[in-house]
């Protein structure tokens, strides 16, 4: 009843209850655009360094490039991924951030290629500066942190987790040797970027092909009965007494 109009006041109209609703889609539309700026903003510095030119620009315009998208993965981490979660650890935020960063940096450098954006020199450190970081993270940052955040998630003490942390990290960088190592890997011996890239891109694309196969059967089984016309109690009586008149015909000729 509080939400009838007293006498004296107007009726609220009916489109004011779509407000929040409206607002809403547009803070989302907003947020995406502020990330879509950043990265946006990203390519523009690296192009407009590289057109003024010169070794000291080209190595402002990776290193401007790559704090823009450090920034844009936090934004898009904070406002879409964590919107609605308020406990927010800094080291989480960090890691996504980074990996975030390391890989809109090697899709740019493969556009940067065709625009012919920075020096050829500039463009094949940045690279490796790229992929080096991309296996250090993956092999030994981000499984250490997973282990120290488990710990400290049980209560442990900061010092005892971090370093009660590089015991599991050495079990699975030993099983993570031996189970790459049996595969067949072009990267058997050579530099740090080659046998890193070989056994994550093998070791990736196992993992990828095994979940997308386990993806492409459990997926009908669970959402299949969704197309399946429902069978009443009175079809399932009618065809168990087709059933009987059959059997009964048959004993019948015998």
């Amino acid at each position: 009843f509080s939400l009838l109009p007293r006498h004296g006041t107007t009726a609220p109209h009916t489109s004011g209850f779509l407000l929040p609703d409206r607002r809403g889609k547009m803070g989302a539309l907003l947020e995406w655009l502020e990330v879509g700026s950043l990265l946006g903003m990203g390519v523009m510095i690296g192009i407009v360094s590289s057109g003024i030119g010169g070794a000291f620009f080209d190595a402002l315009g990776v290193a401007g490039t790559l704090l823009i998208f450090f920034a844009a993965g936090w934004l898009f981490l904070t406002r879409k991924v964590l919107k609605d979660h308020e406990a927010k650890a800094w080291l989480v935020q960090s890691l996504f951030s980074v990996i975030f960063m390391l890989s809109c940096s090697m899709y740019c450098l493969v556009l940067f290629e065709v625009l012919g954006v920075f020096s050829d020199e500039a463009r094949w450190w940045a690279w490796k500066l790229d992929l080096v970081a991309v296996i250090v993270v993956l092999i030994f940052i981000l499984p250490y942190s997973f282990f120290f955040l488990t710990l400290r998630h049980m209560d442990w003490p900061l010092q005892s987790a971090l370093t009660t942390a590089a015991a599991p990290l050495a079990v699975y960088l030993w099983a993570f040797y031996s189970i790459t190592n049996s595969l067949p890997i072009a990267g058997q011996s050579g530099s740090f970027i080659v046998m890193g890239i070989s056994r994550l891109g093998v070791l990736g694309v196992t993992a990828m092909a095994v979940t997308s196969g386990f993806g492409a059967v459990n997926c009908p089984r669970t959402t299949l009965v969704y197309f399946l016309k429902p069978v009443e109690d009175s079809q399932l009586l009618s065809i168990e007494r087709r059933l009987l008149k059959t059997m009964e015909m048959i004993s019948a000729k015998k």
